[in-house]
């Protein structure tokens, strides 16, 4: 880790100058707390870095959550450790995930099978509970679950420090993050101050103050697995403490932060 101000520390082994001018001029907002923290795939990103860790103290930056929010990340430890993989085509196990999961914007699973069935149930009763009808923003959307979306979502099998093997996964939330940030954005303040706020994009000064609070704030960075990949895909790969065999890119483009 190093300590590049006051406010503001990096895990990242290989950054560039506009991403550090970018998260420096994050870090000077008055209400970062207790410090920005940057991820070893910090990279410049539209409105806040991307791989950046932003507590804030009594305020929301919409921009910083960007088009993520919708977005989900999980980790599951299997039974497997690294000497188990030893000798198997892990180009064959990337193949299979493929096959198995639609990958990028606009696939869909072709229909849903029985063990997404109980899910799907859910889904509708808790909608039909709250008088709303998903069918009316998208009217496949029970195609859309299981599958990963695009941009820099991904889908990792990693070995950790202790050669335990996991199952690493950043899914896309399919547009609804894009609408959330959207409208986040479109009800802050605007304050008069927010320019020297600003770094490239308009957004990234634009803050939502105590009042306009809609979660609880955090009060310091989240912590990583250190691992080495063996079976990844990415949209924008980085370095990092990670081996990499084969790849399952998620394929395509979309708005990032």
């Amino acid at each position: 880790m190093e300590r590049l101000s006051a406010r503001l520390l990096s895990w990242a082994s290989l950054i560039d100058e506009k991403t550090l001018a970018q998260a420096h001029t994050t870090a000077r907002m008055p209400f970062i707390h207790p410090h920005l923290a940057l991820m070893p795939d910090a990279h410049l990103g539209k409105g806040a870095t991307v791989g950046s860790v932003i507590p804030t103290l009594g305020a929301i930056i919409p921009a910083a959550v960007g088009v993520d929010i919708g977005c989900g990340m999980i980790a599951v430890r299997t039974q497997f450790t690294g000497n188990d993989l030893a000798g198997h085509d892990l180009a064959g196990l990337r193949e299979q995930i493929e096959r198995a999961i639609p990958l990028s914007a606009g696939r869909y699973n072709r229909k849903v099978v029985a063990t997404a069935e109980p899910r799907i149930a859910e889904l509708e009763q808790l909608a039909e509970k709250s008088g709303f009808d998903p069918a009316q923003y998208a009217g496949n959307w029970r195609l859309q679950l299981g599958t990963l979306g695009s941009g820099n979502h991904f889908i990792e099998v990693s070995v950790d420090e202790l050669d335990r093997v996991w199952l690493f996964l950043h899914s896309g939330s399919r547009g609804v993050g894009m609408l959330t940030e959207l409208l986040g954005v479109s009800l802050s303040p605007g304050r008069s101050d927010s320019r020297e706020w600003r770094h490239d994009q308009p957004a990234a000064g634009r803050a939502h103050t105590r009042r306009h609070q809609v979660g609880r704030p955090t009060d310091g960075p989240c912590l990583g697995l250190r691992r080495r990949r063996v079976a990844m895909g990415s949209g924008s790969p980085r370095r990092s403490h990670r081996r990499c065999v084969s790849a399952i890119p998620a394929r395509g483009t979309c708005a990032q932060r």
